[in-house]
């Protein structure tokens, strides 16, 4: 399971960050040999966009991911970190050189740790925190991208995050979590009218919710 969990966390790093969290791995856990090889081609294969050239070659026409708000703002409001823009440049525009539509997702249960620690979901600010990055994606990256959704899931991520206490932040009182969904609706409208005023599209679907 630990080989897994790294597996997938990698999978979502940017290339020098992947080398940083395997190294941290191997120092903590025993790992032989194969599964040493394994991950090093995995940080390799993502390094060079290899699952892209995977999805070309497999006529995949429409590729749908996440944006990690930490890496974009790492402070989760305020200046923003242009290797995160750098990074996510390079996969959109990888994409469309082979004929693949990107359709981005704004959050996935990514949420930055200090912006947690003010409370998160249930912190009476947050529409306009996620507003405020939203608009930093949309101005950096809506040139190219079309496909936009704002919350992954979030009725799972709310629901067992404060009424059921299956993910974090392992909460189990209702009210809370009504709360959060609250929060959660004013910031997808924050953010949909932000997307129609910066690329002027009042009058098609601009970023849905999935």
């Amino acid at each position: 399971k630990p080989f897994g969990l790294l597996v997938r966390k990698i999978a979502k790093l940017d290339h020098e960050a992947a080398l940083a969290a395997f190294s941290e791995f191997i120092n903590d856990q025993s790992l032989n040999s194969r599964q040493i090889e394994f991950v090093k081609k995995v940080i390799t294969h993502i390094e060079q966009n290899g699952y892209i050239e995977d999805m070309s070659k497999t006529g995949q026409n429409v590729f749908r991911f996440s944006l990690a708000w930490p890496r974009i703002i790492p402070t989760g409001v305020g200046e923003v970190n242009p290797k995160g823009i750098e990074f996510y440049n390079k996969v959109i525009n990888k994409l469309l050189e082979k004929g693949i539509e990107p359709f981005v997702d704004l959050y996935h249960w990514d949420m930055p740790q200090c912006l947690d620690d003010e409370g998160g979901w249930l912190n009476p600010q947050f529409p306009e925190w996620f507003e405020a990055y939203a608009k930093v994606c949309f101005e950096a990256f809506g040139d190219r991208v079309k496909l936009w959704s704002t919350f992954n899931e979030s009725a799972v991520a709310i629901t067992s995050g404060y009424a059921n206490g299956r993910f974090p932040p392992f909460g189990f009182r209702n009210k809370e979590g009504q709360l959060a969904g609250h929060h959660c609706l004013i910031a997808h409208q924050f953010a949909d009218v932000c997307h129609c005023f910066i690329h002027k599209c009042f009058h098609s679907p601009a970023a849905g919710a999935a």
